[in-house]
């Protein structure tokens, strides 16, 4: 096995790591949905630098365009969080699960 496919081989199982935290806290309900929110889009946000980073190449890439994601990722959040607050909805639902 080369040093390149380890290392992919490792990602792979990181990211499959934190897939399986993920639905381990979503299926427990160990924190409160606001902390659950937050800690699944930490999560998530870890996940997918680590496949941009890896499986995108811009690890090696020059700063340019690397910070050409920055603009498109900024207006998703703001959208996610100003227009659209549908991931909101749980904290005004009652008990569940």
């Amino acid at each position: 096995m080369t040093t390149q496919s380890r290392t992919y081989t490792w990602i792979w199982a990181y990211l499959l790591g934190l897939t399986g935290i993920e639905l381990i806290l979503a299926y427990r309900h160990v924190f409160t949905p606001r902390a659950m929110l937050l800690v699944l889009m930490l999560l998530s946000v870890a996940k997918a630098g680590m496949i941009m980073n890896w499986f995108m190449h811009l690890g090696s890439e020059r700063v340019t365009l690397v910070l050409t994601l920055l603009p498109p990722l900024i207006l998703v959040l703001s959208l996610m969080f100003s227009i659209f607050p549908d991931a909101f909805r749980l904290l005004h639902m009652g008990a569940h699960g």
